[in-house]
């Protein structure tokens, strides 16, 4: 067939026109890109896709979540943390994400009462919670949380010389107190005598080492209190207010006596950073509120705390929290001097520092953590290692109802390949020689067909 200038032309504008057809088509299908997403998850277990629990959660949003992620969004938690919340934002919820550098804008890291990059701060309405470690499960709980119109109240004793959940004195909980407000929680002191007994909305009573005795009336304000289904923490110096072992019997349990020495303190006795009775606890029990935390707590002066198992309380199961070492005795003589010891008036540990009791009931279980430090806590001492994060756990469980979703573990069985010895051989071999003959022989091939033309 003898080729024409004019079927040249037409030859030539055709290859010219596909050209253009490919080019402008994948200019659009770049362009829809950026403006619809469409994924496929092909993972056995769906890893990479919200569970049902959360979807459902967010098609409970009627306003506007904004999400604040204090990372860098080209690091590598960013980049985790971001893809992350795409699959929340792919489910249709008018949801924002900002990113903010903590290098660039510490101040912003303060303000937020952050004490760790990573961090997540969300916000619906007009509330707000802090998510230290984001994850599936905690961002879909605290939307869960934010969702709701009820704020869990705090509330605190006073009027007795306890400590303080707003005071800036070193032994008030005031630090304790601005990152519970971070988190959402409203905090309500709250005078017995004024009030008559303790609110029925209250999500959590804290009573927090009173120095001066109680009135009889009070202490069954407390009781009866608990007989109402309340939650409580109580935070039981060794040294507490004999009025409040009605309390103490009420709970059926006991304090043990003397004050607790740890061996393991003494390094930094040395180094005049402490004394004798620094407890350090790493010792946790497998509880939800302590999921996930194994980081070391000091305790500044803690007693042993026991359970009686008798009482008005023999319904609680009680669970030891926190756990001393075996090296810790109770020392029941004066602390002066060199203190060691004494098989005849000291008792060996270990000991229970925190007791937390569980009491069936007819809406939530009702929930009760008993500390022998508030010392732990306060403003002196919370930046010591895990104690914010131990004392921010305990709060928090306290004041969580039963209704948080329980996203389930995923496996990744499509994670790992397993080959036997032939099989790796001959993926090595073929990689090897077989690829590179493969293109030789398709080479020589074209050669082959051209040259015999």
């Amino acid at each position: 067939m003898q080729l024409t200038e004019k079927s040249r032309r037409v030859a030539r504008g055709t290859r010219a026109l596909t050209v253009a057809l490919v080019v402008a088509s994948l200019g659009l299908a770049a362009w829809l890109s950026t403006r619809h997403a469409l994924e496929f998850d092909w993972t056995r277990a769906g890893r990479n896709t919200l569970s049902q629990a959360s979807t459902e959660v967010l098609s409970t949003l009627r306003k506007p979540l904004a999400i604040e992620v204090f990372a860098r969004p080209d690091g590598a938690r960013g980049r985790i943390l971001g893809e992350l919340l795409r699959r929340f934002q792919g489910q249709g919820a008018d949801l924002s994400v900002t990113f903010v550098n903590p290098d660039l804008e510490p101040q912003r890291l303060r303000d937020a009462g952050i004490n760790r990059a990573g961090a997540v701060v969300l916000r619906y309405d007009t509330r707000q919670r802090i998510v230290e470690r984001p994850s599936e499960r905690s961002l879909t709980n605290a939307i869960l949380q934010l969702s709701r119109a009820r704020t869990p109240i705090v509330a605190f004793l006073e009027d007795h010389g306890e400590r303080n959940l707003t005071g800036r004195a070193n032994h008030d909980l005031g630090t304790l107190g601005r990152q519970l407000e971070a988190k959402g929680f409203q905090l309500q002191p709250l005078s017995l005598a004024r009030a008559g007994g303790v609110p029925d909305n209250t999500a959590v009573l804290v009573v927090a080492g009173p120095r001066v005795a109680l009135l009889g009336a009070e202490v069954r304000l407390l009781t009866d209190y608990l007989e109402r289904g309340g939650n409580l923490l109580w935070l039981l110096d060794p040294d507490a207010e004999p009025s409040l072992n009605a309390l103490a019997e009420y709970l059926s349990i006991e304090v043990v006596p003397g004050t607790l020495i740890d061996p393991a303190s003494e390094q930094f006795t040395r180094m005049g950073m402490g004394d004798p009775t620094f407890v350090l606890v790493n010792r946790y029990a497998q509880h939800p509120a302590l999921r996930g935390f194994n980081v070391l707590t000091i305790f500044p002066g803690a007693a042993g705390l026991a359970t009686s198992g008798a009482g008005p309380s023999s319904a609680w199961r009680a669970t030891s929290l926190l756990t001393t070492s075996a090296d810790v005795w109770a020392e029941r003589g004066r602390l002066a001097g060199t203190v060691g010891f004494d098989a005849e008036s000291d008792r060996r540990g270990p000991f229970a520092i925190a007791l937390a009791l569980v009491r069936p009931a007819p809406e939530a279980n009702q929930r009760v953590i008993v500390v022998s430090d508030g010392d732990f806590l306060s403003n002196a001492a919370i930046g010591n290692s895990g104690n914010l994060d131990l004392g921010l756990r305990l709060l928090t469980w306290l004041v969580e109802d039963d209704e948080l979703v329980a996203i389930p573990a995923r496996t990744d069985p499509d994670g790992t390949l397993e080959l036997t010895p032939l099989q790796s051989g001959v993926i090595g071999l073929g990689a090897l020689f077989g690829l590179p003959g493969t293109f030789i022989l398709a080479a020589a091939w074209t050669w082959w067909r051209r040259r015999h033309r």
